[in-house]
This record gives C-alpha cells, sequence and structure tokens, in this order.
C-alpha cells in the first residue's frame, strides 16, 4: 500500500484507483479509516479516479505526539492531493471528515471544487473548557481508554441493522492512538464550523442519515448554496450502512456539476 511523507514527515496510507476526471477525496471521520469507504470507492472507482487516506493518528498511518487540528489534516489532504497533480476534486467528508472538507475548500480551493458533506456537524462550535466540561468528554478522557473508547463509539450505532459492522467498526476505532484520539475529537468539537460554512464558495451537497433530525431547512441556514439529500435505512455511518444510496447521491452530484 503506498504511502506519503507530509511535509512535517507525518507517514500517510493511502490508496488510489480508477483514472476517469473529475477526482474524488474520501475523506473519513474521528476514530475512523480509509477501509471504512471501501464499498464507496470501489463503486466511485469505476467512473473516477478515487483517492482516500488515513488521517495522521487514524488507521495505518503515522501517529505524531502533535498536528492534531482540523486545519493540519486539510492541510495534510491537500499535500497529498498535490503530490498526485490533483486539482478541483469533488471532496466526500464524513463526520468530522466533513469540516476537514469545509477547512479544505477553504485553504485549498484549487483542490475542493465542490464538497459531499456526509452527516457532518454543522453548528458544532464550543471552547476548549466547554468541551471539557461534558459528561461524552470525561467518559472519554478520565476513564481507562481500552474501555472509554469502545464504549464511547458504540454510540453510534444505537440500533446496529449489522451487529458484525458495527462491531468491526467500534473495533477499529478503538486501535486509535489515545493521544490521537483526544486530541482529534477535541479539534472537532472546537472547530468553528458555521463560520467554515458561511465562507464556502463552492457546489456543495450535503447527505443526511436517516436518524437525523437535521433538515434542509437547517442546511440552508449554514448552507445555503447547499443541495440536501437524505439517506433511508441508515444511521451515522452513511458509507457502511447504505453505500449504493450514497454512490447514487454523489454520481447524480457530479453530473450536474
Amino acid at each position: 500500500m503506498p504511502t506519503y511523507r507530509t511535509p512535517d514527515r507525518v507517514q500517510l496510507n493511502y490508496k488510489i484507483a480508477g483514472d476517469a476526471r473529475p477526482t474524488i477525496i474520501l475523506i473519513h471521520g474521528w476514530g475512523s479509516r480509509l477501509d471504512h469507504w471501501q464499498p464507496v470507492a470501489s463503486a466511485l472507482a469505476r467512473h473516477h479516479r478515487v483517492l482516500r487516506m488515513d488521517l495522521r493518528g487514524h488507521g495505518r498511518s503515522e501517529a505524531p505526539t502533535d498536528g492534531y487540528s482540523i486545519r493540519q489534516f486539510a492541510d495534510d489532504v491537500g499535500a497529498l492531493a498535490r503530490s498526485q497533480r490533483i486539482s478541483n476534486a469533488v471532496v466526500v467528508g464524513h463526520s468530522m471528515g466533513s469540516t476537514v472538507a469545509l477547512e479544505l475548500a477553504r485553504r485549498h480551493p484549487r483542490i475542493a471544487g465542490s464538497l459531499v458533506l456526509v452527516d457532518g456537524a454543522l453548528d458544532q462550535y464550543s471552547t476548549a473548557r466547554d468541551v471539557e466540561r461534558t459528561e461524552l468528554w470525561r467518559i472519554l478522557a478520565d476513564a481507562p481508554y481500552d474501555e472509554a473508547m469502545p464504549a464511547f463509539y458504540s454510540q453510534f450505532f444505537p440500533d446496529p441493522r449489522d451487529a458484525d459492522l458495527a462491531t468491526r467498526v467500534v473495533r477499529h476505532a478503538a486501535r486509535t492512538p489515545e493521544h490521537a484520539a483526544i486530541a482529534s475529537w477535541r479539534a472537532s468539537l472546537t472547530a468553528n464550523v458555521p463560520a467554515l460554512a458561511n465562507q464556502l464558495r463552492q457546489p456543495a451537497l450535503y447527505v443526511n442519515s436517516s436518524n437525523n433530525t437535521r433538515t434542509a431547512a437547517d442546511v440552508g441556514e449554514l448552507l445555503p448554496r447547499a443541495e440536501f439529500a437524505q439517506v433511508a435505512g441508515s444511521g451515522h455511518f452513511i458509507q457502511l450502512e447504505a453505500p449504493d444510496q450514497l454512490v447514487a447521491m454523489i454520481r447524480r452530484f457530479v453530473d450536474r456539476l
């Protein structure tokens, strides 16, 4: 599997497949990894060049002691994309990855030509002090990590339709090094997503999970230029629970660009 070394010498694991333009960049969320895009990546690679990577501290990428910010994640993706001579890509981000996609669009607009935000937070903005006062933060930061992380991550699968899938994803998340998981979670919760959304100039599609109460009107308030779509029968991990629906939505969006 190929690797890329960032300007600050962190080795990132990535995969690239397909050769048709536009290129599609897939960015996973907190505690996730590039493998979680497999069904979507395989389908899209029949029609597009598809790049996916493990963010620093996740999957098989290196986990340095620092650098866990939304800005650094975006710069890592941008540097990797430039190394592959990618421009005007369709950037698809899931959960925390949607915030990274928004930052990528702001900092590297030549790379991010359009965005697909998959069940990402649009109103999540807290100070670090506020985050560290929450019960969820205390569970993750204060309990033994090998117990806390699986328990915490299982909340993304409150009623799994595929118990084996949920178990596998939670097991993968638990392998995220503790320092990387906690720093990345803090970065995700403290990102000023509304400000990033307000600066977005590229076309965008927001894809909602079926159990999310967010509406098209809610999305329109923060992303007035964005289209809205909602999958049926899927929890937060749409790319694994409803990959065929997501692929169809992405392809229709790309066809309209």
